[in-house]
């Protein structure tokens, strides 16, 4: 839900407000709004200075159609575009002037709606805006068309009005805000607004509303400490949207520095740290802001530095993550894996996963308590998730040659003339052996498709990532279906290795000699056995930190608690204890040693 969604609905000084949704949607409801403003039109009179013709945006005598919104959603605006450049001139070619040396472009004015001199900026993305130095009023509304400098202007001087007559106390470096709305080919027009100010770090409106029109419903908000983590994150894509007429004050950059420092030793001392940079990145912004200069008026610097203190707000992590672990808060998430709603981030699995997990070889349970730690309280953890897709992308290009091994070594198995034979009744051997081969060559397919659906670069954005789990979680059978469509290529890889090993045995024990059974067989229970050993070892590395290990994911939870609970027995119980030892001076030193206990 974007910002103006819940956008209020004013008709100052009309008591009444309603909520209105996006602008966009507003085209039917600008005639109905202004028709029952009509019936209210005696207690709505313009202010004196307003002319008595219409502005876009108003009608004779009415009051003006405008709602409040926040910086996310002009920002969001901002990147979609409205206007197109033609691609041949329309009518004379402009010319160049004789002796002409300036090409800046000169500030335009509006005598009909007061005196306003609106001065041209050019952000450092390239986007243009305006902005009134005496009356403090900004917009990215293109003031070069008359028509929509006459409704801001007009607009303007209707909201300056309003101040004036307030009793609150304003800030006195508010910045006015001023954005648009189009409809019905630009014949309605919706206005939207709100104010901004350094010196308080927020951003305001003229009438009360609801928690939910800043935090787009994010998180429940119960303190006014909570709601003002997210009012400062807009105040920063405030700063970022229109940076070129200030300069990075000296107390902020220091916070800067001190908290990217902080991030990078987090790094390296912290297992799951909840820093938004890994610690390249944070090595490489902290270069960019030892450069910036302190007070001095440069757009491109203070857009660094806004954009910085989004991803860095409170404890080291963005201003939007510190509204959503919830710091400062009771509660707070300081673990990268820890969710503020429950108290695991593991949720039940379906029955239809808990009937296909076993014929993966249990590999989606593996791959479920990845994807839950990376998704949590519907947000992504997107370092973790950056990595883990490199790494599975990674392991299913590893695992092509080891399946091309394996279909050769099939076609290999079937020109054995014993084996392969014209019968149209096939053996058991070339049976497994065909479908070994079957596996194998639909492992390639599956790896295909999901490098193609999971290339790097779909997963290196934050907004793609999450889009990405959204869209999966609202289809049946949710997340789960990522972690069995994950497991494919392993599962397809290890089923062909059997079916081709299944096959091998059946030449090995079906009407051979004795000597060939026994011999193969000891040489097969070897195997097996160091294999069991590879797996109680995997489970040994493992269990206590529960990631990875395959015999995890197999055990019954009823055994996993029974065994820990056995462990944890062990240990309390004396299994490790702490005994004495003297050092080379004679001094008793402790040391830490693990002794079995005797009955």
């Amino acid at each position: 839900m974007s910002a103006m969604e819940n956008g209020i609905l004013a008709s100052h000084p009309m008591e009444s407000q309603s909520t209105i949704p996006h602008p966009a949607q507003l085209a039917n409801c600008v005639s109905t709004l202004l028709e029952s403003t009509a019936e209210l039109s005696g207690d709505t009179a313009p202010p004196e200075h307003e002319p008595d013709k219409a502005a876009p945006g108003r009608e004779e005598g009415l009051s003006w159609c405008y709602a409040a919104v926040t910086p996310a959603h002009i920002v969001e605006s901002r990147y979609e575009r409205t206007y197109y450049h033609p691609k041949e001139y329309d009518g004379d070619m402009p010319q160049i002037e004789a002796f002409q040396t300036s090409y800046d472009p000169v500030p335009v004015g509006s005598s009909a709606y007061g005196d306003f001199l609106w001065t041209h900026y050019v952000s450092p993305e390239g986007n243009l805006y305006f902005r009134e130095e005496t009356k403090n009023l900004l917009t990215f509304v293109d003031l070069y068309s008359q028509k929509y400098l006459d409704g801001v202007s007009g607009f303007a001087q209707y909201l300056l009005s309003i101040l004036s007559t307030q009793q609150a106390p304003l800030p006195v470096d508010a910045e006015i805000v001023i954005a648009l709305e189009e409809f019905s080919g630009g014949k309605d027009l919706a206005y939207g607004y709100y104010l901004a100010s350094w010196q308080k770090r927020c951003v305001f409106w003229l009438n009360s509303t609801e928690y939910v029109f800043v935090t787009k419903e994010a998180r429940v908000c119960t303190t006014q400490s909570h709601v003002g983590k997210q009012i400062e994150y807009l105040f920063w894509i405030h700063v970022e949207m229109f940076p070129c007429h200030r300069g990075p004050p000296q107390d902020v950059l220091g916070e800067l520095k001190s908290q990217l420092n902080v991030g990078i030793y987090d790094h390296l001392s912290s297992k799951k740290p909840i820093f938004p940079f890994d610690k390249t990145e944070a090595t490489e912004v902290l270069k960019c802001i030892d450069r910036i200069e302190a007070f001095e008026k440069n757009g491109h610097d203070m857009w660094i530095v806004a954009r910085c203190k989004q991803n860095l707000g409170e404890n080291n992590s963005s201003f939007e993550h510190v509204f959503l672990n919830y710091h400062g808060e009771r509660g707070a998430r300081i673990h990268r894996d820890d969710s503020v709603h429950s108290d695991s981030i593991h949720h039940k699995r379906s029955w239809l996963f808990r009937i296909v997990t076993p014929l993966l070889f249990f590999m989606p349970s593996v791959y479920m308590d990845e994807i839950e730690s990376v998704w949590i309280d519907g947000t992504v953890d997107w370092i973790s998730w950056r990595r883990f897709i490199v790494l599975l992308s990674k392991d299913w290009q590893h695992s092509i040659i080891p399946a091309t091994v394996i279909l050769s070594a099939n076609v290999g198995f079937l020109t054995i003339n014993s084996i392969d034979t014209t019968s149209p009744d096939k053996s058991t051997a070339q049976i497994a052996s065909y479908i070994s081969s079957v596996l194998a060559f639909f492992n390639f397919i599956a790896i295909q498709i999901l490098t193609h659906q999971h290339r790097y670069s779909d997963h290196f954005e934050t907004a793609k990532a999450l889009a990405f789990f959204e869209k999966r979680e609202k289809h049946w059978p949710g997340l789960e279906s990522v972690a069995l469509t994950f497991s494919l290529p392993t599962a397809l890889f290890i089923w062909s290795m059997l079916t081709f090993l299944g096959a091998l045995m059946i030449v090995f024990f079906w009407h051979t000699s004795v000597a060939t059974r026994v011999s193969l067989g000891c040489i097969l229970g070897i195997l097996f056995f160091v294999t069991a050993i590879l797996l109680w070892l995997d489970w040994e590395a493992h269990w206590d930190s529960r990631e990875g290990s395959i015999l995890y994911a197999i055990c019954p939870s009823g055994l996993k608690n029974t065994v820990l609970n056995a462990k944890e027995r062990w240990q309390t119980s004396g299994g490790f204890r702490l005994k004495k030892r003297k050092s080379s001076s004679g001094s008793s030193v402790s040391d830490v040693s693990t002794v079995v206990n005797s009955p």
